[in-house]
């Protein structure tokens, strides 16, 4: 009795098995949330824009707590280190000071899942800071 249920139970699994069917191509397109987050990132630093017109742009921090963190105050302290930057630019390239001809202050943004299952990011908050140097 025992070898003929363990035949008719190994029939159907040789008969319905899987084909060799191996050329088969699935193509995928993920949406890629990390590479915003990434070009924010890469932004960061100080750029030459001419007529001693400087760039600077301060992100912030890339340490989780601070990505998560709620408090306000993000604005002030990258403020204070892109004018603690522009007062080295300053004293390196010998000017009498510097003037603030623009301040843009990006808040940080979500960017959902999408349908795929990818997980949610947060692009951080950034500072652009355009100052020119002035000589006298």
């Amino acid at each position: 009795m025992k070898k003929i249920l363990f035949l008719l139970f190994l029939i159907p699994i040789a008969g319905f098995s899987q084909n060799n069917n191996t050329d088969v191509q699935i193509d995928t397109v993920y949406w890629n949330g990390n590479a915003k987050v990434n070009e924010v990132f890469n932004r960061e630093g100080e750029r030459y824009l001419g007529n001693a017109v400087y760039e600077i742009v301060r992100v912030q921090d890339r340490k989780p707590n601070s990505l998560l963190n709620k408090k306000s105050g993000k604005e002030k302290k990258l403020l204070e280190e892109a004018t603690n930057k522009a007062e080295d630019l300053t004293v390196q390239f010998g000017a009498s000071g510097y003037k603030v001809i623009s301040k843009d202050f990006s808040k940080p943004v979500y960017i959902p899942a999408d349908t795929t299952g990818n997980l949610s990011f947060k692009v951080p908050a950034f500072l652009e800071l355009k100052i020119q140097l002035v000589y006298k």
